[in-house]
């Protein structure tokens, strides 16, 4: 029969532990139990610890940032040969679109020819309406600065290995290069080279441009 559940039910009390397991048998309390509390101990690092630590570190960062150097250094390359290359498709397209000369060249101001065989400084494209190898006014279609980070671009010709100034492109969106060679080549280096890091640029007496990456020298 199922116990009766009512007004006057109870349920039973939960009395504490009376006794307790011992070796020799049952014990009986003559306090409360008492179960003893697990004790958390912290610890700091050892002097020894540390100095391990900071060697660790020190190792790692000598290998890390000579590796981070060197992919900043092809980075900036790959940048430089990129405005490089814009450059020179921008002159040919003008001389092709407007059937007139167009110059790239050296320049440290940015707004006229430098003359120097320093690339780096900067360089601008102009287009030469008149024929007189210089910018005049509205003439000057873009121009970048200098490539800094100690990048050294420099350009000469293939067959005398000649330093040039400028390239120029005909009406007909060839090549008017110096005479006797058939090409014109643009290295861009970084201090920190390593591996095939070179960027190559070459303009052929056709007007195409060619880039690659060579080894480092």
């Amino acid at each position: 029969m199922s116990p009766a559940f009512g007004p006057s039910s109870r349920i039973p009390a939960v009395h504490p532990p009376i006794c307790t397991f011992r070796r020799g048998g049952l014990v009986a309390l003559t306090g409360p139990l008492k179960i003893p509390a697990m004790k958390i101990r912290s610890q700091g690092m050892t002097l020894i610890e540390l100095m391990m630590a900071i060697a660790v570190l020190g190792i790692l960062v000598a290998i890390a940032v000579p590796s981070f150097r060197s992919i900043t250094a092809g980075s900036r390359t790959v940048a430089a040969t990129n405005d490089l290359v814009s450059a020179l498709n921008l002159a040919r397209s003008e001389a092709l679109t407007r059937s007139v000369n167009a110059v790239v060249c050296t320049s440290s101001d940015q707004a006229t020819c430098s003359g120097s065989t320093d690339w780096a400084d900067g360089w601008i494209v102009f287009s030469d309406r008149n024929r007189n190898g210089a910018v005049n006014n509205g003439e000057l279609l873009q121009a970048w600065s200098s490539v800094g980070n100690a990048l050294k671009l420099s350009a000469e010709t293939l067959d005398d290995n000649k330093a040039v100034s400028r390239v120029t492109y005909n009406t007909m969106g060839m090549g008017d290069l110096p005479a006797g060679t058939n090409r014109v080549r643009f290295e861009i280096v970084a201090p920190i080279c390593k591996g095939d890091k070179v960027g190559r640029t070459e303009v052929l007496l056709t007007g195409m441009i060619q880039s690659s990456k060579v080894a480092c020298p």
